[in-house]
């Protein structure tokens, strides 16, 4: 049981709502370009296009294990002009998943080989297309931690500013 006359200086608290702010800050500089992209995503004209082939490759390793990701390539045309892609989404990395198996049955499932599908189009640069728009679910996890920490930092920092006696002994 922790020794209740012993407390945290305020100087720890400042320091706790300044560490928040700037990693909030950080997340927020870095997310920003590609949440935009993936808002503006909603918008894009889609086009048909055809599934070529697939890959699965290992990206990071765990302890004994990998993480492996998977990769679609689809063709389209676009103004006489064929264009070919590989992205799934607007977020960096692919679809991961944590078992080779499981990565080939998602794509194989989803995106078979020869098969027609949507993609949708950054009418500012045609080259780039993707076959599923929106808000990723792991950016969607960062954003939702983002929004937690910003009102943490600025409630620890008016009681830390307005109310000192809070942490007296």
């Amino acid at each position: 049981m922790a020794n209740p006359s012993i407390r945290p200086s305020r100087t720890h608290y400042v320091w706790t709502c300044i560490a928040l702010f700037l990693l909030t800050g950080a997340l927020s500089f870095f997310a920003f370009p590609v949440v935009s992209k993936m808002v503006r995503s909603y918008s894009w004209p889609a086009v048909d296009v055809v599934v070529t082939d697939h890959a699965v490759r290992h990206y990071r390793k765990r302890g004994n294990m990998f993480d492996y990701e998977g990769h679609v390539q689809f063709r389209y045309m676009l103004d006489t002009k064929q264009y070919v892609s590989s992205r799934l989404n607007v977020s960096p990395g692919y679809y991961s998943a944590l078992s080779e198996d499981e990565a080939w049955i998602f794509l194989r499932t989803k995106y078979p080989t020869g098969s027609q599908k949507k993609a949708y189009v950054d009418p500012h640069n045609p080259s780039y297309a993707i076959l599923e728009k929106g808000i990723s679910d792991s950016l969607f996890f960062l954003l939702l931690v983002m929004i937690l920490l910003m009102p943490l930092g600025a409630l620890l920092g008016l009681i830390v500013g307005t109310r000192s006696s809070v942490f007296k002994a």
